[in-house]
């Protein structure tokens, strides 16, 4: 492959941290990188932060493969960056055509993301593996729901509500005796919790029940790990703590090494044999003795990854580097920093593009 320059697509390049994944791969100076961004809507800042844009279907779209295929030909593109869980299972599974053309999709094979995507498969194989997980249950029926409930300690503990396959916080519920309906009704958009009366007469009529899945709460120290790894093997891992919020994407973190987690995150990568860019989510329990405890895998590129680069460490432009076939560093030291996501607005007057 060519490297004294190189073509990188970014998907979901509407996304609010796109500009931020734009920049991590602009301060390359050699070898220098253009980007082409794709997105189903064009609304977004993120196209005008990218050397070219162009509208694609969703990933679930099942045109959506062969359409970013035929962009990424026309472009000459050398690298894709997947964006989302939609686009990586397409794209992952798709890449062996790719590949046909020169072009590398940088993630792990269709069937290693697929399961990586199913957070209640993930769990079992990792147990499986004898890897440390959070305590979980896939409930199939509102009485199993019921019953998993008060296996995992409801209402003595509170219990984690999720779908089996989701991102962001789409369907996180932390289910906790504490919870009024009231708060639930009014202060909806930082309220995580609700009871468990409440939540089964949600699920009484649904039909087909949703494939979802109830896992221990862990009360500790909550960590996004991000690592860069090839075959199972970790060239890089870097531990976030989460600071704010409960759940969702990361808005207040702190980039600090914490020797277990990593540990952790090594032996997750290894179990899977994971390729490029994962991120893997974990946290300790009440009783920190048995160490962190992983809760969920996300096998794409996350939200955060842009603060690791002022952390000392690009962790995205190494995975273009890797796909691209050069040498990357290894193991390299992370500075302790502090990740404080804003908005920030974009102004367009014509052909004109400017900030505050």
């Amino acid at each position: 492959m060519h490297t004294e320059s190189l073509t990188v697509m970014v998907t979901s390049a509407g996304s609010k941290v796109a500009p931020m994944l734009v920049q991590c791969l602009k301060t390359c100076e050699e070898p220098l990188i253009r980007v082409v961004g794709v997105d189903a809507s064009r609304k977004g800042a993120g196209s005008f932060f990218c050397d070219a844009f162009h509208s694609v279907p969703y990933g679930t779209n099942e045109r959506y493969a062969n359409e970013t295929l035929q962009i990424a030909v026309e472009e000459n593109v050398n690298v894709v960056i997947p964006g989302s869980d939609e686009e990586v299972l397409a794209l992952s599974q798709a890449s062996a055509e790719f590949r046909r053309h020169g072009i590398v999709v940088a993630c792990s094979s269709g069937e290693t993301t697929e399961m990586a995507l199913d957070k209640l498969t993930v769990l079992s194989f990792l147990k499986a593996k004898g890897i440390a997980t959070a305590a979980f249950r896939g409930p199939r029926s509102l009485m199993e729901l019921e019953r998993d409930l008060h296996e995992l300690r409801y209402p003595g503990q509170p219990v984690v509500f999720k779908p089996r396959r989701s991102r962001g916080r789409r369907g996180f519920w932390v289910v906790s005796r504490e919870a009024e309906r009231a708060s639930l009704l009014m202060d909806n958009l930082r309220n995580y919790r609700i009871n468990a009366d409440d939540l089964l007469h949600m699920l009484a009529n649904a039909e087909p029940f949703p494939e979802v899945m109830l896992m221990e709460y862990l009360p500790g120290a909550d960590f996004n790990v991000d690592l860069l790894a090839k075959d199972g093997e970790c060239l890089s891992i870097i531990p976030n703590e989460r600071i704010e919020p409960e759940a969702g994407p990361v808005e207040v973190g702190l980039i600090r090494e914490d020797r277990l987690v990593s540990e952790m995150a090594r032996q997750v990568a290894a179990a899977f044999r994971f390729d490029y860019l994962v991120n893997v989510e974990m946290a300790y329990p009440e009783d920190v003795k048995r160490g962190p405890l992983v809760y969920e895998i996300n096998p794409r590129v996350s939200a955060p990854i842009a603060a690791y680069a002022a952390a000392g460490v690009n962790l995205l432009l190494m995975a273009v580097l890797l796909a691209a076939g050069c040498d990357v560093p290894r193991n390299q030291e992370v500075r302790e920093t502090q990740m404080i996501r804003y908005s920030s607005d974009l102004y367009v007057q014509g052909d004109r593009t400017f900030r505050s």
